[in-house]
């Protein structure tokens, strides 16, 4: 497994301080033992999250597994790039063609920060059957990712990616 990366570490400092150690992990109780406020908003819009000084704004419009990543996401800009968005009142930074592949060096820091909060990669690992290493997603395996999905409170997509990026499983 490779080394973890300074957003990963900082997403396992947050756990280490703040977190229960029960499933899905909470991501709103962790903001706020971090000094921000989440902020719910109702808004038809395209942005799912916004960061404005000590305050998280989502989206409760969103689908709420969105949402949690949306609020993993923005807490993660606040703790990787903690003053970067103080001289502004707001930032937002919005999704655009260029998000998917993360050509943006805060939003891919801030996106690994999220992932590994919200799958922190050690509990993936004690959660995952040995045989999963070596499954097929359109068989077997879809089942046991979908139960990991439930378990972590996350999308079926994104334990996926995550098992791709800490290299447990090959879409190849």
């Amino acid at each position: 497994m490779a080394r973890p990366t300074l957003a990963e570490q900082a997403a396992r400092r947050a756990l280490r301080d703040h977190w229960d150690g029960n499933l899905p992990v909470d991501e709103r109780r962790i903001a706020a033992a971090r000094g921000l406020t989440v902020k719910e908003v109702s808004q038809d819009s395209d942005i799912s999250c916004c960061l404005s000084g000590n305050a998280i704004g989502v989206n409760v419009r969103h689908p709420t597994l969105r949402q949690r990543f949306a609020v993993a996401h923005a807490l993660g800009h606040a703790i990787l790039h903690e003053g970067d968005h103080l001289d502004r009142d707001f930032r937002v930074n919005l999704r655009d063609a260029r998000s998917p592949r993360a050509t943006d060096s805060d939003e891919r820091q801030a996106d690994a920060f999220a992932h590994e909060l919200l799958i922190p990669a050690a509990t993936l690992k004690e959660r995952l059957r040995p045989a999963l290493v070596e499954f097929d997603v359109a068989d077997d395996g879809d089942e046991e990712v979908a139960s990991l999905a439930r378990a972590f409170g996350v999308s079926i997509q994104m334990v996926v990616v995550r098992l791709v990026g800490l290299g447990y499983l090959s879409l190849s």
